[in-house]
């Protein structure tokens, strides 16, 4: 007499939601990054709206997948330089967002440092004084774990906008970019001092 098969509990929970896995299946390979690109349409558009031009930041530029943004005032010491350019090509300390763009990875919020700058590292040890709560910084992870341009940054991660009912906050995911940048526009006074007693 044969054995009766045992469904795995996994196999028998989608087997017995097929037309819903089905359905998901067919959104994850279709709409879902069309949908993601307009939320993160979306983010940064409130961010520039909201955050940004408020405090004479420029709208967030993007550059490899990552948006930037920096106060507009001209250097200090030279009208023809942008506040906060560091390095050769115009390469300047800002705020760099990552955006929603795959539903599996973290999006986030850093103060980015550009690599070329010899006073990099200086920089980045002296910003951890000023990092805000909620915040990591580079130091708190294993040398080459991080992009080499990382200071102080936030993740904003999908599982901290889902309510107790199991729902997605989306509300509370803007809000969370909001406050994360709004974070590190804060402390440009104190960038403008690390900057002044380095050089």
């Amino acid at each position: 007499m044969p054995k009766e098969y045992t469904f795995p509990p996994k196999l028998k929970l989608i087997i017995a939601h097929l037309e819903a896995v089905r359905a998901l299946d067919a959104y994850l390979s279709g709409e879902m990054q069309k949908d993601v690109a307009d939320l993160s349409h979306h983010v940064r558009q409130e961010l520039n709206r909201s955050v940004l031009r408020p405090a004479g930041w420029s709208d967030l530029d993007a550059s490899k997948g990552v948006l930037y943004s920096g106060p507009m005032a001209p250097a200090p010491d030279n009208a023809l330089l942008s506040k906060w350019e560091v390095a050769e090509k115009a390469l300047r300390i800002a705020v760099g967002i990552e955006p929603p763009v795959h539903a599996n990875d973290p999006p986030y919020v850093e103060l980015c440092v550009p690599d070329p700058w010899k006073k990099r590292d200086a920089f980045i040890k002296e910003i951890k004084r000023f990092k805000p709560l909620g915040f990591e910084h580079a130091s708190d992870y294993p040398i080459g774990e991080l992009a080499s341009t990382s200071s102080v940054f936030k993740y904003i991660r999908f599982e901290e906008s889902t309510g107790p009912d199991g729902l997605f906050d989306v509300t509370h995911f803007i809000d969370s970019f909001r406050d994360a940048t709004a974070a590190l526009v804060k402390l440009e006074k104190d960038i403008d001092g690390i900057l002044a007693c380095l050089d």
